[in-house]
């Protein structure tokens, strides 16, 4: 007899776990993991010390970089809070490691011009590249996907656009990437 009982309670037990939660007024509505940020610092930096690896004679020739937007690559006349953050921490830790860099940021008159799906260094950037003996110009691109985005980055020589150092890299897009994905700058 008592097995009987015993096994119509695990029954009931058993039954009471598969039934609706009707007493959980939330049980029905959708569940959202917050996505964390990527450690943008620590990322920019890492890509920055990998292109100074790259082209580490740069700093024995003390020739500066020149220091551009990181752009939109649908938009290359555009960047973003993003993609001028990125570009900030790119030549702060360039300058760290005692590279010299100027800042072209603030300049209208550089841009990146696409032919054939090459990049082309304007002639604007050239004369200023000259007048300053530039050995590199730092020049980058993002885009955004669903859950991260990706940015490519390259070291080149303005005299013949040869590609000395490229590094690339992904991160997650969080609510902080979100917000400065957003505030569009034009270049």
């Amino acid at each position: 007899m008592k097995n009987y009982l015993l096994l119509a309670l695990s029954a009931l037990a058993i039954g009471g776990c598969a039934t609706p939660d009707i007493f959980n007024e939330n049980a029905n509505q959708a569940t959202y993991v917050k996505t964390e940020d990527g450690n943008m610092i620590a990322t920019t930096h890492k890509a920055a010390e990998n292109l100074m690896a790259q082209a580490s004679y740069l700093q024995d020739d003390l020739k500066p970089i020149l220091i551009t937007s990181v752009a939109d690559i649908t938009d290359l006349n555009t960047s973003s809070a993003f993609g001028l953050m990125v570009s900030e921490q790119l030549g702060d830790r360039f300058a760290q490691f005692g590279f010299p860099v100027i800042d072209l940021r603030t300049r209208h008159d550089v841009k990146v011009q696409v032919r054939s799906g090459e990049y082309m260094l304007s002639r604007d950037i050239r004369k200023i590249s000259k007048k300053h003996a530039a050995g590199a110009v730092l020049l980058g691109t993002y885009t955004a996907g669903k859950n991260s985005v990706y940015v490519s980055t390259r070291l080149v020589r303005p005299s013949d656009n040869r590609i000395l150092g490229s590094y690339n890299f992904e991160l997650s897009i969080g609510p902080d990437t979100k917000k400065m994905l957003k505030d569009v700058t034009p270049k």
